[in-house]
């Protein structure tokens, strides 16, 4: 029953990394959506220090980037009145550490969960958040996003705090 489970999972894996590679010969990687727009204003001054993601309880971590992650990590967008648009993973559960995003990046290796949760500076950093579902980010979507934002009418999102 072993070689047969081994078999099948192998067979199903080379099935799939063929598909995938005729996917992206045809020019069509539109099969992974672009995770969600999230647009938000925080309670502080908070978007230089280092995000993590929390429990729903808020009493542990569930996500964290690495140094390296860190890295490659795009910058949040900076928007009119004080909005950001997220370019990081920001949810609702998101927290920051008291560490700055610089800082973080010069370690070698992570710290124990418990010493990172010992970390968290912030545990509600949000005024504001919404999801404002899934479209291209452009100069026109920030154009229009901006303009929302001023009248405090932001169309086809949804509030999540």
């Amino acid at each position: 029953m072993q070689g047969f489970f081994s078999h099948s999972l192998i067979t199903f894996l080379f099935t799939f990394i063929i598909n995938q590679n005729k996917s992206v010969e045809n020019n069509s990687l539109s099969m992974v959506p672009a995770p969600n727009v999230i647009v938000y204003q925080l309670n502080g001054e908070w978007q230089n220090l280092v995000p993590v993601t929390l429990s729903k309880d808020k009493s542990t971590i569930v996500a964290y980037p690495s140094s390296i992650d860190l890295e490659r990590m795009p910058t949040p967008i900076q928007l009119k009145h004080n909005w950001w648009l997220d370019m990081r993973g920001i949810s609702k559960n998101t927290a920051f550490l008291n560490v700055s995003i610089e800082e973080y990046k010069t370690w070698k290796e992570t710290p124990p969960l418990s010493e990172l949760m010992s970390k968290v500076k912030v545990l509600k950093p949000f005024k504001r958040i919404y999801n404002c579902g899934n479209f291209q980010i452009n100069e026109e979507s920030l154009v229009t996003l901006n303009k929302q934002l001023r009248k405090n009418s932001i169309k086809k999102c949804s509030c999540l705090k």
